[in-house]
């Protein structure tokens, strides 16, 4: 979310067709320093006086015309102008297991949820399958939730150097070819799968990388690898520094996305972006997301995976095809193709649709 937030802001700023205010609890992070907008950040308050007090009184004091939350939450109950939120999708109600808390925490996160999905103007999500989850599980009209989309950084669409791969494989231990993962080890993840369908495909010339935040989740899988006796052929990485996610991406032979569910599959734009060749589960959003630009199995299929994998690395014109449509495929998710649909919202909000001078969004 951080990033669909920092790419949305950035790629708004572009488009001089709004003036930004970043409204925040605690200071921006340092990978936010060079995003535009006037900045509004205010720390000390309680989260719940925060959002629905000092909120609405910043967006009267600074005559806001929108006000968008970005990630999930985080409207008020009476905001004092239209206001737009970003539902990416309804996996937390989906697959509860998957977020762990306290009830304190839980209890929090259903009453913002309630407030910010009844009280928002208009809902905005990421792909078709986002919004029929939420038009369902919140029961909502269905002109309130509109596809607006997310868009990867375009860093992602540049070419990476044999150096700066080879500076990845070197400083991470990897040696080529290998498979790669990168997300969260969640359950609904499913790496588990992945390791067994590894198993069973016994092509040992080929490694197995995992990597992304672990999250507490890693004892399962590392006793799925001890049980398979995979020790030396799958490798963990952990958390990778950010900086050497888009090498890391063209030093692997394919990835896979092996999640029983998500609401996008961001991970698949960008290693369409740089030419990998994809392997996704038909879990949630994942086949609209990569069409035909990669190869498809059954969530949980074991067998199925490794039926991807021996056409992947037996097809040499197989991966050339796949990476090819990945390409042009992944070229409809830069944010400067995105970001129309989120400022024809805005203005439609105002406006009707009609065109005029840039509006001050938060």
């Amino acid at each position: 979310m951080a990033r669909y937030t920092a790419g949305l802001v950035r790629a708004l700023g572009e488009s001089e067709a709004v003036d930004l205010v970043l409204c925040a609890r605690s200071p921006l992070a340092s990978a936010y320093d060079d995003l535009p907008g006037e900045r509004c950040i205010w720390p000390g308050r309680r989260e719940i006086l925060w959002e629905q007090w000092d909120l609405p009184q910043l967006v009267k004091r600074k005559r806001i015309d929108v006000l968008h939350a970005p990630s999930n939450r985080g409207l008020p109950a009476f905001g004092g102008c239209p206001t737009v939120l970003t539902r990416h999708d309804a996996i937390e109600r989906l697959f509860p297991l998957d977020f762990p808390g306290s009830p304190r925490s839980r209890f929090r996160m259903y009453y913002s949820d309630e407030i910010s999905v009844r009280r928002a103007s208009r809902i905005a999500t990421v792909s078709e399958t986002s919004r029929r989850d939420i038009l369902s599980v919140w029961s909502l009209r269905e002109e309130r939730v509109v596809v607006a989309g997310e868009g990867i950084p375009d860093r992602f669409f540049e070419n990476i150097s044999d150096r700066a791969v080879s500076n990845v494989q070197n400083k991470y231990g990897l040696r080529a070819p290998f498979l790669l993962y990168l997300g969260g080890l969640d359950p609904r993840k499913d790496g588990t799968i992945l390791v067994e369908a590894y198993a069973g495909w016994r092509r040992r010339d080929v490694g197995c990388v995992i990597a992304g935040s672990t999250r507490g989740h890693l004892c399962h899988l590392r006793e799925t690898i001890a049980k398979q006796g995979l020790e030396d052929s799958v490798l963990i990485l952990g958390q990778v520094d950010d900086e050497d996610v888009p090498a890391l991406y063209r030093a692997a032979a394919c990835f896979v996305y092996p999640s029983r569910y998500e609401g996008f599959g961001l991970q698949a734009v960008e290693a369409m972006a740089l030419g990998v060749p994809l392997i996704v589960s038909d879990g949630g959003a994942l086949p609209e997301v990569a069409g035909d630009a990669a190869l498809i199995f059954s969530a949980g299929d074991q067998h199925g995976l490794r039926d991807c994998l021996d056409r992947m690395f037996a097809d040499g014109a197989l991966r050339e095809t796949l990476v090819e449509r990945g390409k042009i495929r992944a070229e409809r998710f830069r944010w400067h193709r995105v970001v129309p649909r989120y400022i024809s919202l805005y203005r439609d909000l105002l406006s009707g649709g009609a065109s005029g001078p840039p509006a001050r969004c938060g």
